[in-house]
């Protein structure tokens, strides 16, 4: 009698546990999976990846056309040409970058930020992450959320850059005095084993988003993690 009891109690508390979906399972799993292991030497994969230069002269036609529509809807019909001439005339002497709708400053600073690596070297052990870019010093970065400051001198604005993991895709947000923020996503692709990045950077004085997206292939693996690996 109580070996009936017992069983039957059973049926009616798994009838009573809720059912997880496939999806479900799948969330719940995920949650405690070890992110993607970035270590090693990544080529850049010129072919596949985006043309940051590209990128950056259609951003400016973008903004010339822009402003060429507010203009045309200011009320230019009551002048005269020759007006129109000399208002041009006197606008050109602001120079190259001013005439396509960006300082020259402000667009070489883009062009730095923009510009994609020919090799990165990564020693990740999380949650520490060690770049070097192009052969240049090891930034050290935590992926989890810590702040760190970048500048090296007084003299350059300081730039503090965040990481953390959005899933598997680690986000990485670099923020300078008075400039705007670069926002990185590195995702290790599982179908052909390349690391993708994907750079947005919101224009100087502008709303247009600038996003550059580069593919890069393993050259070797690291066996020295972060953790072993100096500053």
């Amino acid at each position: 009698m109580n070996r009936t009891f017992f069983i039957t109690s059973l049926l009616y508390l798994g009838l009573a546990l809720p059912a997880h979906s496939a999806d479900e399972i799948d969330m719940i799993s995920g949650e405690h999976r070890s992110p993607p292991d970035f270590s090693g030497t990544w080529r850049l994969d010129k072919a596949s990846s985006d043309d940051p230069e590209a990128k950056l002269q259609e951003a400016r036609e973008m903004m010339r056309e822009s402003r060429g529509m507010r203009g045309g809807m200011g009320g230019g019909f009551g002048r005269g040409k020759g007006g129109d001439m000399e208002a041009r005339r006197q606008g050109s002497g602001r120079g190259r970058g001013a005439s396509r709708g960006m300082p020259a400053a402000s667009a070489s600073e883009v062009r730095v930020l923009i510009s994609s690596a020919e090799i990165l070297e990564l020693s990740h052990a999380d949650p520490m992450l060690l770049i070097s870019v192009d052969g240049g010093p090891q930034q050290r970065l935590f992926t989890d959320f810590r702040g760190a400051a970048v500048s090296a001198s007084s003299s350059v604005p300081q730039a503090v850059t965040t990481a953390g993991w959005e899933g598997d895709v680690l986000v990485i947000e670099t923020t300078q005095d008075s400039k705007p923020t670069l926002l990185q996503r590195y995702h290790l692709r599982t179908d052909n084993g390349q690391l993708e990045v994907i750079t947005n950077l919101t224009l100087p004085g502008t709303s247009l988003n600038v996003s550059i997206k580069c593919f890069y292939d393993r050259a070797n693996a690291r066996t020295t993690s972060a953790a072993g690996v100096g500053s």
